[in-house]
Order: C-alpha cells, then structure tokens, then sequence
C-alpha cells in the first residue's frame, strides 16, 4: 500500500543507512548535516554498526542525533558490499558469476540486518506516521518491506548520493527499477545524479529534487597567505581506490619525476585495497609524491592551505564531491574529470579544469593554464568570491534541503 496523505505533525522522521561512524566519509557528513538542518527532535538514525562499542557509544554520547546501532560482525561485509554496490551501478566494477552471487548473498544478510533494526524502532514509536529517509539501496528496500508489514502510514523518501546506471547485472537493475518507483520521493544531491536515475530507472521527474550537498565555512580556517612552493603542489584527499583517481595521481607522479616537471603531490586517505601498498611504495622512492594516510580535519585543513591546486581525477561517475567545496573555500582551484557531477559542480566557480582523459599531458596543459590565469594571481580575492558561490548554493543557508522535505511530505504520490 502506497501512502498518499499527508503525515501529522506527529511523526516519526527514521534516517536508515548502511553505516553511521565517527570519521566518516562525504556520505555520513552529509546525512549529519541533513539531520541538523532539519532540526527535528524526533529524527532517528538506524545504521548497521562496526561493533566497537566503547568507540560508537562515546560518539554517540556526544551526538545531538538519537542512533540505534545493529552491532554485527557482519558491519565490515557490508561496507565492501555497499562500496562493490555502488561500483557495479556506476558502471566501474565488473563481476564474475561468482561474485555476483556473493553480492547477493551479503546484500540480504545486511539488509536483513538493518530491516530488525529499523523494525524495532517504528514498532516502539507511538506515532502513527512515519517518514523513511533512505541513503542506500538496501535501505531502501528495507524502507518498503516496512511499509508493506506495518500497520503505519510510512512516506518513503529516497536520497540518492551516488550517480546509479545500468550495471548490466540483470537481478540489480530490476530490483533498483521496482525498487525506486516504490519510494515516494527521491532527493539527489547533483543533477547529473537526478538525471541518472530518471533516464536508467524511469524515476519520476515531478517526484525528484535536487538538493546539493553543503559545507559549514565557519568551521573552516580561513586562508591569509599563500607559500610560494616549488614545485607547485597538487592536493588528493579520497579513499585509495581505483574509482577515485589514485592511479592516475600515481602515474602522473612518475611522469613529472621522469621528466622533471616542477610539480609535486601530496595525497590524503585510507583503505584496504591493494593499490595503497603500491602508492606506499613509490612514496618511498619518488620525491614528487607523498603519502600521509588518513589524517583528521585540523591537519587537512593545513595542508589545503599549504598547496597550489586540487587534483580529483575520478574515473567513476561521482555523485557530487563534498571535498570540491573544501578546496574552493580555501582558494585551489580543482582540476578534475569529466565524470558525474563534478563538471556541473566545479562550473558553478570561475576558477578549475576539467580533463577528459588520465594522460599526464593533459593535465600538465590544465595547470599551465591554470598557473596563467589573472584572477588566481590575486587570492585572496579568490577566496572571497568562492566562499560567495559556496554561501549561495552549497549551504545550510539555503534552504533546499527543507523545501525538498517538505515537496516530499506534502506531494501525493502519482
């Protein structure tokens, strides 16, 4: 049964995702400030948990925001299933039947995970209305299977973070269709992602909005000087996998230092894939890389101020990019790859490149240009017109994330 009224003011607002952890990437950031902007006394955030008890409660101690964690072992499957998930409907990962099969099996165990989770919560709650926010695809399943066996008026809102195509993977692309046209409404966080959806699932255009992630400047130092480097430095900050371009900073790396080209990079991040021990290495011996591993929020805002520009070459189609915004709130300009929404994000700054291959020449002849530009030569004008764009449309300021809520509260379901 779909829901078609509107919800009282007595609701229950559940915020179910995959994972919900102290340090956590753009994803997580994203859901915090989507529950804080909302503001909402009755928001509750089920997620899947690492297990680490003393870690998670004294997080979750210090958090504004009530979290249910479904402790599991099970926590650290799903994080790969979520990551190879996410992979395999962008189009980047391919998988034997083998794997294939694995995936499934993982994606019902931890959708059977959260759904006792979130199960529990609706069923204790004495409102009689209920809104789903659903940040993955499990979750949303999740989502509907509650609104099919409870006796609640359940509105599902689906916020979608990744840009979804067609995998090729017949059993995922069916249950992504039926699933989406399920939701009651689905919010994106770029265009490029809304248009995905509409155009791969048949997602209802009238039922979509987009509302862009956003950045807290006043939590952000702010950029007084600028060290002449030399050679000038590039900025990576992701997770050490493939789809974020770590191969391409370490090809380039070797590039520049064979040809002794007066650049340098330094990358941020962590994983558990294999081609971080391959950066490690080369780290070692190449002087025109480094490696620092994954760092907190203090000594990344540090060395965004200690650099020249900001290298993001994806080889995936990105949702958004959270860390596009941070580099631009401190003055560097992105260099980054036509791939998902990042050229429709960079486009909203006067300042940035977009390539449109990994080849080293190109993205030499990017910075070149970059480096003739006038209006980078004074920045801290840069900066001032920057964090202008970032106030006006990647904000808590504006108010899209309220309106979209709302839309998605009020709307009935066609």
């Amino acid at each position: 049964m779909k829901s078609k009224e509107v919800l009282s003011r007595d609701y229950l607002h559940v915020h179910l995702t995959q994972s919900y952890l102290p340090g956590g990437g753009g994803l997580e950031q994203s859901i915090s400030n989507i529950i804080t902007a909302l503001s909402e006394p009755n928001s509750i955030v089920v997620c899947i948990s690492s297990g680490d008890k003393e870690k998670d409660g004294e997080y979750d101690r210090k958090s504004n925001i009530k979290i249910v964690r479904s402790n599991s072992h099970l926590f650290q499957y799903a994080k790969i299933l979520n990551h190879n998930f996410n992979s395999i409907v962008s189009g980047n990962t391919k998988l034997s039947a083998k794997g294939k099969l694995s995936m499934l099996v993982l994606s019902a165990l931890s959708t059977a995970l959260l759904l006792g989770s979130a199960r529990r919560v609706v069923k204790r709650s004495t409102s009689k209305s209920v809104i789903i926010t659903a940040y993955s695809m499990n979750a949303l399943l999740v989502a509907i299977i509650l609104r099919t066996i409870m006796q609640k008026n359940i509105k599902i809102i689906f916020s979608n973070h990744f840009a979804y195509t067609k995998s090729g993977f017949k059993p995922v692309d069916l249950i992504l269709r039926i699933a989406l046209k399920e939701a009651d409404y689905t919010i994106s966080v770029s265009n490029y992602s809304k248009a995905e959806l509409i155009r791969n699932f048949g997602v209802n255009e009238i039922q979509s909005h987009v509302c862009y992630n956003w950045i807290d400047l006043k939590v952000l130092p702010y950029r007084q000087d600028y060290p002449k480097n030399n050679p000038k430095r590039l900025l990576f900050v992701g997770r050490i996998v493939p789809e974020k371009g770590i191969r391409v900073a370490i090809e380039f790396a070797k590039y520049i230092k064979i040809n002794n080209i007066p650049y340098e990079i330094t990358v941020i991040g962590d994983s558990n894939h294999p081609i971080k021990n391959e950066l490690i290495n080369l780290a070692e011996t190449n002087n025109r890389i480094r490696y620092l591993g994954r760092v907190d929020k203090p000594e990344i805002w540090k060395h965004y101020m200690q650099s020249d520009y900001f290298f993001m070459p994806v080889q995936w189609e990105e949702g958004f990019g959270n860390v596009i915004l941070e580099a631009y709130a401190f003055g560097l300009p992105v260099i980054g790859t036509a791939r998902g929404a990042i050229p429709e994000i960079v486009g909203h700054f006067a300042e940035g490149k977009i390539i449109h291959s990994s080849d080293p020449r190109e993205i030499i002849q990017a910075l070149s240009d970059l480096g003739k530009s006038q209006l980078l030569s004074n920045r801290v004008e840069v900066i001032k017109l920057n964090r202008l764009v970032i106030n006006k449309y990647f904000s808590s300021s504006n108010r899209n994330v309220h309106e979209s809520i709302n839309i998605a509260l009020t709307q009935e379901k066609i």
